[in-house]
């Protein structure tokens, strides 16, 4: 059989390229060597599998790895999002500040339409589909940074311009100027990553494309599209927001590339634009933010949030005012609700007669819940008895399950229950008769009323 040809891209500096070859031997799927052009890669910056897997697992174990990363960065970037602005911001530098939070929520939202696409091409191979964070099996050179839920600083936003840069060998070919520029933000950035060097998001797309190489013809799946999300099913006409879907070798290879290129862009602009890939915006962002003692763009949030009891030792990350305790747990109890409704959705087949539109309005709608709830946190206190003191934020702490059961019936059962669990909560911080807050809470509490009366409907049907 005809060995497979790597394609070249720029995203492959610092990784070891491999082709999937197949060898005369009938079902001898990987006999995997270096690709022509890059004996001189590192071998040590990919994953070793012992024992090894063939094309078609990989490519799942990647796509996988994919998702956990697209999932992982879109937290981060909310979280850093969210902690934009304050009183603390110069009168006449908060227009600039909540323009820089709009840019990152944009960012955050076309991250989430990656996440999508990455399942769309699991659909479209036959394997399972993901929604988990952080679950990293392997030590590996392609994860970007250690994950972190940080405000934002000049420290951490070095981290995620270098993450979604491009490459060193297309920035030396186009705008040597930027590469010099880019090396002094690295040594920044992993300083700020416990002094491991941050790795670019498009290096694990680029490993995609390769093992889809290798995946059989037959094993891309036609009649998956019924179960892939397209875009137009998302109601939004926002071009950035990118997902797409894909029925063979082809169009699964030209979306991750797509994916790659909204992250990484080849056309590097010095000025502000209205369709610039991520590393730009984060760029611009980056070259115009305060350094350190000048002045404050965000506010003083906690590191990785925690709604976990105290302990014997005292822990900084731990929320300990008791409303704000509350409020933690509705972020924590709607975060879980998008992710149940956003798998529900993904592995629902689409057709008219289903209420796959009535979960993706859901989705939406937890999302502006999310950004609310997270809103109101940071103008409370984190600890109890310190209202001077760090504000608090929400964690983003995941369930202890994020898997949905088999039967139809007991999915929408388990969305009933989030809602339960949401209304203990909202009870709870009701009491508290907090007048600035109790229309939201109400507000939220009624249409979670409406949504257990559809859900009530499905299941007695």
């Amino acid at each position: 059989m005809k060995k497979t040809k790597p394609a070249y891209s720029r995203f492959s500096d610092h990784m070891q390229l491999v082709a999937p070859t197949r060898s005369k031997k009938k079902n001898d799927y990987f006999a995997y060597k270096p690709a022509k052009g890059w004996r001189n890669a590192p071998y040590d910056s990919l994953p070793l599998h012992n024992p090894p897997l063939c094309p078609r697992d990989e490519a799942i174990f990647f796509l996988h790895m994919a998702s956990e990363v697209e999932h992982a960065l879109m937290v981060q970037y909310l979280y850093a999002s969210f902690s934009l602005g304050g009183t603390q911001v110069p009168e006449e530098k908060r227009e600039m500040v909540n323009g820089w939070r709009v840019k990152i929520l944009g960012i955050a939202r076309e991250e989430m339409g990656h996440l999508i696409t990455v399942q769309n091409i699991l659909h479209s191979i036959g394997g399972p589909l993901t929604f988990q964070r952080e679950d990293f099996p392997f030590d590996s050179k392609l994860y970007p940074f250690n994950f972190s839920l940080e405000r934002m600083t000049k420290n951490s936003l070095a981290k995620y311009v270098v993450a979604e840069m491009p490459s060193e060998d297309f920035l030396k070919k186009n705008d040597p100027a930027l590469l010099k520029e880019m090396n002094i933000i690295k040594a920044i950035a992993q300083k700020g990553n416990k002094g491991k060097a941050i790795n670019r998001v498009g290096m694990i797309y680029e490993k995609i494309q390769l093992l889809l190489d290798g995946v059989e013809n037959e094993d891309f799946l036609k009649d998956s599209e019924k179960f892939q999300s397209p875009h137009s099913a998302w109601g939004t006409n926002d071009h950035k927001i990118i997902i797409e879907t894909a029925t063979n070798r082809a169009d699964a290879k030209a979306a991750l590339a797509k994916i790659a290129e909204q992250g990484e862009g080849e056309v590097i602009s010095m000025k502000p634009s209205t369709d610039e890939s991520h590393f730009e915006r984060f760029l611009h962002i980056y070259r115009a933010f305060p350094q350190s003692g000048r002045w404050e763009a965000s506010k003083h949030v906690p590191l990785n949030p925690s709604t976990n009891l105290p302990g014997t030792d005292p822990d900084p990350s731990i929320i300990t005012d008791e409303q704000a305790l509350l409020w933690a747990q509705l972020s924590n109890q709607r975060y879980r609700m998008i992710l149940l409704y956003l798998s529900h959705c993904l592995q629902m087949e689409i057709k008219p007669a289903s209420f796959y539109g009535q979960l993706v309005s859901w989705t939406f709608g937890e999302m502006y819940n999310l950004r609310s709830i997270s809103d109101i946190l940071t103008t409370l206190p984190q600890q109890k008895g310190n209202r001077k003191g760090p504000r608090a934020a929400s964690p983003f702490e995941l369930p202890y399950n994020l898997n949905l059961p088999s039967r139809e019936m007991n999915k929408w059962r388990a969305h009933r229950d989030q809602l339960l669990n949401s209304r203990i909560i909202i009870d709870e911080l009701l009491e508290y008769n907090d007048v600035a807050h109790a229309i939201y809470l109400k507000a939220l509490r009624s249409a979670d009323e409406q949504a257990l009366s559809v859900i009530k409907s499905i299941i007695n049907q």
